[in-house]
Order: C-alpha cells, then structure tokens, then sequence
C-alpha cells in the first residue's frame, strides 16, 4: 500500500471518529445550554485554560520523537511512559498548588475546588498506554479514533446525567475529568503493550521535546489567557459566552486540524528529506482541508442569527456576533494549519519558540486591549486583527521549511475562496429578500440560507474547475472519490436485482 493511500485511509478513520464525537458533542452542549447558564460554561472555561496552561508549560510529550524516528525499539516507548508520568505529576502538583492563588486572582472562589478535580485529569492522562505511539508511527489510526469516540460518550454521558441531577458547574467538570480517565483505561484495552518504568535514551528525548514544549506553552498562554481576561475585565458571563462560541466555531475544523497535522507529521516524516515532495503533500492536505471546511464555516458565518437562536436559546442570543466573526478568521486560518507539523518534521523546534513568543506578544496585549476599551466586542476585535496577523507568521515559517510561495497558495485555493464569495453575498442578498417576504420562523430561514450554499457552492466550484481544464488538484480527488462510490453503489444495485431475480 503506497504512503499516499495510508495517510488518506489514516486520516479517513480519525475524521469519521472525530466528526461522530464532534456531532455528538454539539448535540449534548446544546442540551447543556437549556440546563446551565453562561456563567457555568464559564468557570469551565477557566479551569480548561489554567490545566492547559500548566500542561503545555511541563508538556515535553515523547509522542513526536517517538513518530518521528526512523528506527526505534521498545524500551524508547517505555521511557516515554516514564516520561509522561513525571511530567504529569508536575502538571498536577502545580495546578494544586496554584489553585487557591487562581481564585483569589480572578475574584471567583468556586475556581479553586474546580481546580482540584482538574488535577486528577491531567495526572491520569500520563498513564495513557504509550503503545498508542506505534498505531500513529504505522499511521494506523483507526483505534485512536475509536478511543476518542468511545471516550467522548463516556464523558458526555455522565456530564448529561449530572446535569439533570444538579443544574450547576458541577457536572461540566466532572464530566470533562472523565474524558482523559476512560480513554487512559481502554488504552489498555486497545493495545497489548504493557509499559514499565525505564531511563534508556531519555536525554535524548528531553532535548527534541524542549524546543517544542517551549514553545507551545508560549502558544497556549498567547490563546488560553482569554478567559482570565474577560474574567477580570467584565465577569464570569462573557467567559462563558466567548468561550462557548470559540468551541462551537471551532466544532468543524478544530479536531479535524488535529487529525490533518497528525497525518502531515506521520506522512513527512516517512519521506526522508525530499522537499518537493513534501511540498506536494503539504499543498494536497491544505487545498483538500479548505475545500471541504472552509464553506462549512463560512456558512456557519452566514446563519449565525438563526442557528444560535435555535440550538441555544435567547439567554444566549450575545454569541451571535461571536459566531459571525470566528468562522471568517478560521477560514483563513486553515492555510496555516499544519505549520506545527511541518517546522517539527524537519527538526527545527526553535521556530516553535519563535512563533509562541509572536502568539504571546501579539494575542495577549490585542485582546486585553480591545476588552478593556470595549468589553466583549472589544475582545473579539482584538482577538480577529491578532489573529490575521499571525498566520501570515506562520505562513512566514512554513516558507522557512518548504519552498512554498503565494502563487502555490493561489493556484490551489482561488476556485474555492471564489465560491465563498459568491456564496456569501449571493446569501445575503437573499437574507434580505427573506426579510421582505415575511419569512418570521427561524427554521424556514436557516434551510433557505443552508440550501442557498448548498447548490452555489459545489456548482461554482465544478464550473471553475472544468472552465480552467480540470487541473489536478483537491477537485479531483473529490471527483474520484464520488466516482468510485457510485460505480460501488451501481454495482451493488445490480448484485442485488441478480440475487432478488433468482429466487
């Protein structure tokens, strides 16, 4: 089987995992929203950022080096659990240890018990079975997904049961502890290779993983403080308002960035240092992401009024300018997804660092800026010119990797950012025909809007590509794809009428 036909069918299974886990965490925060109030969601959100704070700050995670090593043996993997259960350790005694100073900081002393359960979460994380490693380095990464899928009901299904039983905070944080506590048990379960304590070549891998941890804890710090500024500058409310909108925006793409940096990096790494074809590659999964998701957010852009409205209820109708700007920025974003990948494939770690102190220096003072000029619209103000800004820094450090050029951008994304276009002013000129024609139920206008783009969009798309000869690109690999399905289908069809024929 080539490296390409892996790394599709590899990234194949974690999609259709993290789209079923994602589908159904919507579906149960939607519930949630009906229980809960916004400021419950934002203590949550505080929680989630001070743990990924402290996480990424003691993160060295072995998982990368371990990936990205041409030959390895099983004691690297033993030193890897020996790694992360002390890194764990240190994660969790420092969120313990900071708790009580949290709360007095930001003003809330309900943080500091919620800080507590947390801690129980990041350590059992670090006993995760490190056998999981030898799935992504053959990227075979159908256990993986199911793990996340399986491990997300169980954390929706007690978050859910605890809601009805409570009404308060109280389920939404235990139901999040319970997320890392069974995917670390039915990681045993899903590979046979039991760890045990070890030292061997552990320098090694400390000094791959610094760099990297370096500078994702400057990342996260740049893109977690969010919440602790809200929270001092406004209240708990607005934490909970942005913080739900940023997860819900980020429902179509973020778990799916996941999996497509988690491909890049198994699939460059495997290719030596043939910079032409990991440009080839890099290109394919960014044309193919932003064809698939980029008219999703873009829609999402589009029905924010109705969607919110619908799905959460009036006591949340202040996400709807949040969910209106986000998926816009993300759209954008996506060119930059897999830079992380990309810079540590080929070694460079400190660019990682480079790149957290811009997300640090940059984020941090834009959104602080913009909250205290102007609350929650300020923030989100702030938060979208950052966020502009630093992908054309990433872009910057892609090109420090791989020979890409604008022109290699435009080539593979201009028939698709063409369609959004159309697709969006063509809605709102008929969001506003809508108004004029008395359309007053939400639903009626949310399927007219999402049938709108559902027709413009592919038919744009198709015309431009066969307009311009039908180049190879993310178009026809769509194309193929189809065309294998309906000749299966047609041929399942005629097995069928054969088999009903002859009894």
């Amino acid at each position: 089987m080539s490296l390409g036909v892996r790394a599709l069918i590899g990234s194949g299974w974690l999609a259709i995992g993290t789209l079923m886990s994602r589908f159904v965490g919507i579906f149960s925060t939607v519930i949630l929203a009906r229980l809960l109030t916004p400021a419950d969601f934002g203590l949550l959100a505080l929680m989630v950022s001070i743990n990924e704070i402290v996480t990424l700050l003691f993160a060295f995670g072995p998982g990368n080096y371990l990936i990205r090593q041409k030959e390895i043996d099983e004691r690297n993997y033993h030193t890897a659990f020996t790694f992360n259960i002390a890194r764990t350790t240190i994660i969790a005694a420092m969120i313990l240890a900071i708790a009580a100073p949290a709360a007095a900081f930001l003003d809330n002393p309900k943080i500091e018990p919620v800080l507590y359960v947390g801690a129980i979460g990041a350590f059992v994380s670090g006993l995760t079975n490190p056998g999981m490693f030898m799935y992504s380095k053959m990227m075979n990464f159908a256990p993986q997904a199911k793990l996340n899928f399986l491990a997300s009901l169980v954390s929706i299904g007690v978050t859910l049961s605890l809601a009805f039983l409570w009404r308060d905070y109280w389920a939404l944080v235990i139901g999040s502890v319970m997320q890392p506590i069974s995917y670390t048990a039915m990681s045993y379960a899903a590979h046979r290779f039991r760890p045990r304590l070890s030292l061997h070549n552990m320098r090694d891998m400390f000094g791959f993983s610094m760099w990297v941890t370096i500078g994702n804890g400057l990342f996260t710090l740049g893109s977690k403080l969010d919440a602790f500024v809200l929270q001092k500058m406004t209240n708990t409310t607005n934490v909970g308002l942005f913080s739900t909108a940023k997860d819900f925006c980020a429902a179509p793409t973020m778990m799916l960035m996941n999996i497509a940096n988690q491909v890049v990096y198994s699939t460059l790494s495997s290719l030596g240092d043939d910079k032409v074809k990991e440009k080839f590659i890099y290109l394919e999964i960014v044309g193919f992401l932003f064809l698939l998701i980029a008219p999703v957010l873009v829609g999402l852009s589009m029905t924010a009024p109705e969607v919110i409205t619908i799905l959460y209820g009036e006591k949340w109708l202040a996400m709807i300018p949040i969910v209106a700007t986000l998926p816009l920025l993300q759209t954008f974003q996506l060119i930059s997804n897999n830079v992380v990948s990309t810079v540590m494939k080929d070694g460079r770690t400190k660019l990682l660092l480079y790149r957290g102190i811009s997300y640090a220096v940059i984020r941090i003072p834009a959104f602080a800026f913009g909250a205290y000029q102007a609350g929650l619209a300020g923030a989100l103000i702030g938060y979208v010119a950052a966020g502009v800004m630093l992908t054309v820094i990433d872009l910057y450090f892609v090109r420090k990797v791989l020979p890409i050029t604008a022109m290699d951008y435009i080539s593979r994304l201009w028939r698709p950012v063409l369609a959004l276009v159309v697709m969006y002013l063509g809605g709102e000129i008929l969001r506003s025909s809508v108004d004029a024609w008395g359309v007053d139920s939400d639903g009626a206008r949310l399927a007219i809007i999402v049938g709108w783009g559902v027709i413009v969009y592919p038919s744009v798309i198709l015309l431009a590509w066969l307009v311009t000869g039908r180049p190879f690109g993310a178009e026809q690999r769509v194309v193929n794809v189809v065309g294998k399905s309906s000749r299966r289908l047609r041929k399942g069809l005629v097995r069928f009428k054969m088999i009903k024929g002859s009894a």
